[in-house]
Protein backbone atom coordinates (compact mmCIF):
# COMPACT_ATOMS: atom_id res chain seq x y z
CA UNK A 1 0.00 0.00 0.00
CA UNK A 2 1.41 3.28 -0.98
CA UNK A 3 -0.12 6.58 0.32
CA UNK A 4 0.44 9.72 -2.41
CA UNK A 5 0.57 13.36 -1.58
CA UNK A 6 -1.12 15.72 -2.63
CA UNK A 7 -0.56 18.89 -4.20
CA UNK A 8 -3.26 21.70 -3.22
CA UNK A 9 -3.55 24.03 -6.24
CA UNK A 10 -5.26 27.46 -5.93
CA UNK A 11 -6.52 30.01 -8.42
CA UNK A 12 -4.01 32.88 -6.38
CA UNK A 13 -1.26 30.60 -5.98
CA UNK A 14 0.68 28.26 -8.44
CA UNK A 15 3.65 27.10 -6.26
CA UNK A 16 3.80 23.46 -4.67
CA UNK A 17 2.23 22.76 -1.06
CA UNK A 18 4.47 22.47 1.49
CA UNK A 19 5.95 18.99 2.25
CA UNK A 20 3.88 16.38 4.05
CA UNK A 21 5.02 13.90 6.19
CA UNK A 22 3.64 10.31 6.98
CA UNK A 23 3.40 8.49 9.99
CA UNK A 24 1.89 5.23 10.90
CA UNK A 25 1.49 2.78 13.92
CA UNK A 26 0.21 -0.86 13.92
CA UNK A 27 2.47 -2.20 11.48
CA UNK A 28 3.94 -5.93 11.89
CA UNK A 29 7.28 -6.28 12.28
CA UNK A 30 8.88 -6.55 8.92
CA UNK A 31 7.29 -3.21 7.36
CA UNK A 32 8.78 -0.10 8.20
CA UNK A 33 6.97 3.20 6.44
CA UNK A 34 9.08 6.00 4.30
CA UNK A 35 8.09 9.14 5.93
CA UNK A 36 8.29 11.65 3.28
CA UNK A 37 7.02 9.24 0.43
CA UNK A 38 4.47 7.68 2.47
CA UNK A 39 5.05 3.55 1.03
CA UNK A 40 4.89 0.66 3.43
CA UNK A 41 7.55 -1.75 2.27
CA UNK A 42 9.10 -4.69 3.81
CA UNK A 43 8.14 -8.38 3.96
CA UNK A 44 6.29 -9.38 7.14
CA UNK A 45 7.13 -12.16 9.27
CA UNK A 46 3.60 -13.49 10.04
CA UNK A 47 -0.20 -13.70 8.67
CA UNK A 48 -3.36 -12.50 9.79
CA UNK A 49 -5.07 -9.37 9.99
CA UNK A 50 -3.78 -6.03 11.77
CA UNK A 51 -5.55 -2.64 12.19
CA UNK A 52 -3.08 0.42 11.49
CA UNK A 53 -3.50 4.09 12.04
CA UNK A 54 -1.72 6.12 9.06
CA UNK A 55 -1.68 9.81 9.42
CA UNK A 56 -0.46 12.60 6.79
CA UNK A 57 0.85 16.06 8.64
CA UNK A 58 1.72 18.92 6.41
CA UNK A 59 4.24 22.22 7.53
CA UNK A 60 1.73 24.08 8.85
CA UNK A 61 1.10 21.11 11.05
CA UNK A 62 -2.91 19.98 9.79
CA UNK A 63 -3.16 16.53 9.46
CA UNK A 64 -5.56 13.92 8.41
CA UNK A 65 -5.66 9.91 9.35
CA UNK A 66 -7.40 7.04 9.18
CA UNK A 67 -7.00 3.57 10.97
CA UNK A 68 -7.43 0.26 8.55
CA UNK A 69 -7.55 -3.68 8.41
CA UNK A 70 -4.21 -4.91 6.78
CA UNK A 71 -4.72 -8.09 6.24
CA UNK A 72 -0.77 -10.11 5.43
CA UNK A 73 -0.21 -13.35 4.06
CA UNK A 74 2.96 -15.00 4.91
CA UNK A 75 4.59 -17.43 2.26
Amino acid sequence: MQVQPVLHHSAHHHRRAAPVRYAVSGLPWGLTLDSTSGRISGKPWGSGTVQVTATATDATGASAGTTFALTLTWF
